[in-house]
């Protein structure tokens, strides 16, 4: 038996998603598939300012290990790691941990299929973005108390970015170094948004916004890491 998930905001690109979404678990040794997702321009477009520019990275066509968009997972496996994690992450997360569970049972694969995210607009406005980052960061910390593997650069990543070079701003000798270094690195996007998005005066500001979602994330990444739970 098979478990499919699709969001209620995201649509199969053609008549054939849920067959080649599906078809790569006949293989004893593939426990779940993902899709691509695709977020259009044409829907971005008419998304708020703050909506468009902070989520940059998900305009055009991206392929998640597994985030639930579109999704299937063999259900005797699913239900081997007792489903979805909602002990320990209420709003993020929870789809990097079953990635890991999953992974001790078996493959889990990107399929040559998609799914086109129409994105509803809860996400409207700057607060609900600061939000929403937060939010993301508890769930990476999280993941990283119940989940670290050595052998994933997704951990990492998140250590050396949020942690280390957080840590090396409390060393005077280099910390106005490391200062700029994570200036530059909160802004690693920002030429992708000056190319899609249309003059704007809080374009100005953004770089330094993107700076202090930096350190939104050290404290979510910490609050996740210490308590063991994504609550926000």
């Amino acid at each position: 038996e098979i478990i499919v998930s699709l969001h209620q905001d995201c649509i199969p690109e053609n008549n054939k998603w849920l067959a080649n979404l599906i078809k790569p678990l006949e293989s004893k040794e593939i426990v779940a598939t993902s899709s691509a997702v695709c977020l259009p321009k044409s829907v971005w477009a008419k998304f708020g300012f703050w909506h468009k520019v902070l989520p940059i990275q998900e305009l055009g066509t991206t392929h998640p290990e597994l985030d639930e968009k579109g999704c299937s997972y063999k259900k005797n496996v699913l239900e081997k790691i007792g489903l979805f994690n909602i002990k320990n992450f209420h709003s993020s997360g929870e789809d990097r941990d079953l990635y890991k569970k999953l992974q001790k049972y078996g493959k889990v694969v990107r399929c040559k299929c998609k799914v086109i995210h129409l994105h509803k607009s809860y996400r409207e406005g700057f607060t609900n973005q600061i939000k929403k980052e937060a939010q993301y960061a508890e769930g990476h910390g999280t993941n990283l108390r119940l989940n670290f593997d050595s052998d994933d650069a997704f951990y990492w990543k998140i250590l050396i970015k949020y942690v280390f070079l957080f840590v090396l701003l409390f060393i005077p000798p280099i910390s106005g170094i490391v200062f700029l270094i994570i200036f530059i690195v909160s802004n690693l996007n920002f030429l992708k948004v000056l190319k899609n998005t249309k003059f704007d005066y809080r374009l100005l500001f953004l770089p330094f916004v993107n700076f202090f979602i930096y350190f939104i994330r050290v404290i979510f990444i910490i609050k996740g890491f210490v308590s063991g739970r994504q609550a926000l």
